[in-house]
């Protein structure tokens, strides 16, 4: 990896202006600030600083001359990179943006500080991305997940914080497909393949099961309001039934008994003789 001698030797002579390798450009390729150089300066320090450029070998061998050259490989790398790359890009924000404000000042200054600015962040996170440790990560994740909760986010951007989401997610997968080996990326591409066509031939499964849930569907339904109107018609006779007053014939039963039908009781004492019945005779 680059030393901390030959990153910081790099920036330094970015910031005061100097340049051995590559010249500065001669026309103002951007009057909006500097924030996002200053970004994408970070980026390629952060990436030369995990780069191996000479074996570590050879540094054992004669480390001042192995370091000088590193530290002026190092400061080409940087120059070109901002003064071929970066100023490239600011050039080209800044001629759409002469056409998009038409010689607006105020309006040039804004879009091009909020396009650069973008640039160098989103160049920072991708090289953060590849070279930062997993603890670093996690914790600059926990960090800002409770920057984020303290912001007082309205309801409605919940779409535009997914979407945000969704784009970290993609950038992360693009980062870790570019690191794969040859065979790995083929690897990969033939198990996204295998997934796109069972996700395809599953919809069209559902597709052709939907018709006949459609004709199936009118034939219960109709089998269930048969069912509902014979219940409702019984609970309406049954409320029918419980309404109506039941008239029951109130005549009292009236018994004669007359004196020729043979009473009903039985006799409990033996019947009398002749001289018992002569002795009641007066």
């Amino acid at each position: 990896m680059v030393s901390k001698f030959a990153c910081v030797t790099a920036g330094g002579l970015h910031l005061i202006g100097a340049a051995f390798f590559v010249p500065l450009p001669e026309d103002q390729y951007s009057p909006g600030p500097k924030l996002g150089s200053s970004s994408f300066l970070l980026a390629a320090l952060l990436f030369l600083s995990h780069m191996q450029v000479i074996p570590r070998r050879f540094m054992q061998m004669a480390p001042g001359i192995f370091g000088f050259v590193e530290v002026m490989f190092t400061v080409f790398v940087t120059e070109w990179l901002m003064h071929v790359l970066w100023c490239g890009v600011e050039r080209f924000i800044h001629w759409m943006s002469r056409i998009f404000c038409q010689n607006c000042l105020w309006c040039e200054f804004v879009v091009e500080s909020v396009s650069t600015l973008l640039m160098g962040l989103a160049a920072l996170y991708v090289v953060c991305e590849v070279v930062c440790s997993v603890k670093m990560k996690s914790a600059v994740e926990r960090a800002a997940g409770r920057a984020l909760d303290n912001l007082p986010i309205s309801q409605g951007s919940g779409s535009f914080v997914q979407r945000l989401k969704d784009l970290r997610t993609y950038i992360k997968g693009a980062i870790y497909f570019f690191r794969l080996t040859r065979e790995q990326r083929m690897l990969t591409i033939q198990v996204f393949e295998v997934q796109v066509a069972h996700a395809r031939r599953g919809f069209v499964q559902e597709s052709q099961e939907l018709p006949s849930e459609s004709q199936e569907e009118p034939e219960e339904m109709q089998c269930h309001t048969e069912e509902e109107d014979s219940e409702i018609r019984e609970l309406y006779t049954e409320l029918q039934s419980q309404e109506e007053p039941t008239e029951e014939p109130t005549e009292e039963p009236t018994e004669v008994l007359s004196e020729e039908e043979p009473s009903e009781f039985p006799s409990y004492y033996p019947p009398l003789s002749e001289d018992e019945m002569a002795s009641f005779d007066p």
